[in-house]
C-alpha cells in the first residue's frame, strides 16, 4: 500500500468541497500483527480458502474483547466447569465446553444465568470498532497493494472507511460482527460437580484460550502486569500461543468456525448452535446475526447507500465516486428477500445513471457481490 497520506478528487466546486472535508477527518489506515500473522497462516495452510479470513475475523475479534473489558475490570464473570476443572471467561452466555453436547452431559443455564455471563462483552460502539478495523485490515490482503485505505475519525460520520486506487474513490459502510469467538479460561481447582456462575480475578493463575466445543486449548504466557493488558502487548502473546505447533490452534479454530458456518446457513438446530453469536435466537433477530446478516443492519446500510449517492456521486461530474457496503461475513441465502433487486438497483439522475450498491465486500465471498464491475480493479484476485 502506498504511504500518502492525502487523498486528492479535482472535480467540480462541489464536488471537490465534500472530498475536502472528509480528506480532514481522514487517516491512513495502518497495518498491525494481526496481518502477516494471517498470511503466515495462509502460506502454511495451503489448503486455507476464503472462509480463513472470516473465521480470522472472528478469532482476533474475541481476544480483543477481552483486553476491552479487562483494562476496565479486574474481575470477570466466569462460568466454573467441572469437566475441564476451569473457570471460563465467555461472550456467549453458554459454557464453550458443554453446552454443545449432545449426550447426557450436556449443561444449558436459565436465562439469569446466559445474561450474567454475557456481561463480559465490550460496549456496543466499543465491538463496531473492534470489528471494523478487524475487517479492514483482513480485507487488505485480497487487495492490490497500490491502494490506499483511509479510517474516519469522526465516528459518528456518514463514512466509515475510505479506498483509492488511481482516478477512483469509495465509500464504505462497514458492518461487521462475529459468529463465533474463542473463550478464554482459568484453572480452578474448585471441588464441585456443578457449573457455577461467580466473579473470579482473571489476573491470578495461568490463563487459556480454547476453541469451544473443542477440546483444543493455547496456553497464554504474560506476566498480568498492566502493560501486558495492552492491545498489542497481549495480542502478540495470543499469537505466539497460536503459532505452536505449526498453528495447531488457529488451524482448529478455523475448522470448528466453518463447521459452526455450515450449520448457520444451513439453519441446523443441533447444540452447536449455543456457540454461536445469535445462534439460538430466531432467524431474524436483528440484534444478533452476524456480518451483513442483522435485520437493523440492512436497513441501515441501504440508507447509507442512499446517502453516498446523493451526497457524494451526484456531485462528481467524472463518474468516479463510488459507494459500498464492508462487512465480515456476506449475506446468507435466508437474507435474499432484502439484497434481491435492491442492491444492484440502479437510481437515474438526469442522464446518468449509477448503481446503490457498487459492491459488498465481504471477507468471506469477496468477488460475489460486486455489482458494478468498475470496481473489480481493486481486487487482487
Amino acid at each position: 500500500m502506498k504511504g500518502g497520506h492525502k487523498f486528492i478528487h479535482e472535480c467540480s466546486e462541489a464536488c471537490s468541497h465534500k472530498m475536502e472535508s472528509l480528506q480532514q477527518i481522514s487517516k491512513p489506515f495502518r497495518k498491525t500483527e494481526i496481518s502477516s500473522f494471517v498470511s503466515r497462516y495462509i502460506e502454511l495452510d495451503h489448503h486455507a480458502d476464503d472462509f480463513v479470513l472470516s473465521a480470522m475475523h472472528d478469532l482476533f475479534s474475541g481476544i480483543q474483547y477481552f483486553v476491552k473489558y479487562a483494562k476496565k475490570n479486574s474481575t470477570c464473570t466466569t462460568l466454573y466447569c467441572p469437566i475441564t476443572k476451569s473457570s471460563h471467561i465467555s461472550f456467549i452466555g453458554y459454557c464453550p465446553h458443554c453446552s454443545s453436547l449432545e449426550s447426557h452431559d450436556v449443561w444449558l443455564p436459565n436465562k439469569n444465568e446466559r445474561n450474567a455471563i454475557k456481561k463480559n462483552k465490550p460496549q456496543s460502539d466499543e465491538i463496531g470498532t473492534i470489528c471494523s478495523e478487524i475487517s479492514l485490515e483482513l480485507l487488505m490482503l485480497i487487495l492490490k497493494e497500490e491502494i490506499e485505505m483511509f479510517n474516519i475519525t469522526d465516528r459518528v460520520h456518514d463514512v466509515d472507511a475510505i479506498i483509492k486506487y488511481n482516478h477512483m474513490i469509495s465509500l464504505w459502510e462497514i458492518k461487521s460482527s462475529p459468529m463465533f469467538l474463542p473463550s478464554f479460561e482459568i484453572d480452578n481447582l474448585t471441588e464441585s460437580t456443578k457449573h457455577i456462575i461467580g466473579d473470579a480475578n482473571w489476573s491470578e493463575g495461568s490463563m487459556k484460550m480454547r476453541v469451544p466445543g473443542t477440546k483444543s486449548t493455547a496456553e497464554i504466557s504474560f506476566s498480568h502486569e498492566s502493560s501486558d493488558l495492552q492491545l498489542e502487548s497481549f495480542q502478540l502473546r495470543c499469537i505466539k500461543a497460536m503459532e505452536k505447533d505449526n498453528f495447531q490452534f488457529a488451524k482448529d479454530f478455523v475448522q470448528q468456525w466453518i463447521r459452526n458456518y455450515s450449520e448457520f446457513i444451513s439453519g441446523s438446530h443441533s447444540n452447536l448452535k449455543f456457540l454461536r453469536a445469535g445462534g439460538s435466537a430466531k432467524t431474524d433477530d436483528s440484534k444478533n446475526q452476524p456480518g451483513i446478516n442483522r435485520t437493523d443492519d440492512l436497513k441501515k446500510a441501504s440508507y447509507q447507500l442512499l446517502k453516498y449517492t446523493g451526497h457524494y456521486k451526484a456531485l462528481c461530474s467524472k463518474g468516479n465516486i463510488y459507494g459500498g457496503i464492508i462487512t465480515n461475513l456476506g449475506p446468507i441465502a435466508s437474507r435474499d428477500p432484502y439484497f434481491k433487486g435492491i442492491y444492484d438497483l440502479k437510481i437515474v439522475q438526469g442522464h446518468e445513471n449509477s448503481y446503490l450498491c457498487d459492491a459488498i465486500l465481504s471477507l468471506d465471498s469477496p468477488v460475489a457481490h460486486l455489482y458494478n464491475p468498475d470496481l473489480r480493479c481493486i481486487m487482487d484476485r
